[in-house]
């Protein structure tokens, strides 16, 4: 039970900020597709070599997000956290890392590689890379040889 209550305690603490003190407009960085497919950069940060740092916004308590990572964290099975970096409007507002690791460290990052690819397959969709979610993935490598369970792997779509 108090495994529970913390973990409720936690994720309010952790998304009372964004509940709360999110501004209620959408963020002007959100564009309609442009006749060329590329939004301009707003802000003039992309592309660069380094991210440039920058101010949080008042609804981004910073200092909430280590407390609350490392408590998630606690109560996720005893996981750490071994760092956390926070961008708006593609700057960094908050960076942190814990002992032994840095911005060079590799991480293991385990399902936010889904979320990124998802990403990228928009940015293919809205630029014409790709047609739709439902191509079938085989379409896009047309040298492939497809050794083992062809018929069930050439259903799989985007």
């Amino acid at each position: 039970m108090n495994a529970i209550l913390a973990w409720i305690l936690s994720t309010f603490l952790f998304l009372s900020p964004a509940i709360f003190a999110q501004p209620t407009t959408a963020p002007d960085t959100r564009t309609s597709p442009y006749a060329d497919g590329v939004a301009p950069d707003k802000y003039g940060v992309w592309p660069t070599e380094d991210f440039e740092t920058g101010q949080a916004p008042l609804w981004l308590q910073t200092w909430l997000l280590q407390p609350a990572y490392n408590l998630r964290g606690l109560l996720a099975f005893g996981s750490q956290n071994d760092s956390i970096v926070a961008l708006y409007k593609g700057k960094i507002v908050y960076e942190w890392y814990a002992d032994g690791w840095d911005q060079d460290t590799q991480h293991t990052i385990n399902s936010a590689t889904k979320s990124v690819t998802s990403a990228l397959v928009g940015i293919a969709i809205a630029e014409g890379y790709i047609n739709s979610i439902e191509d079938k993935v085989v379409d896009y490598f047309p040298d492939l040889d497809i050794l083992i369970d062809k018929e069930r792997k050439e259903q799989i779509t985007i």
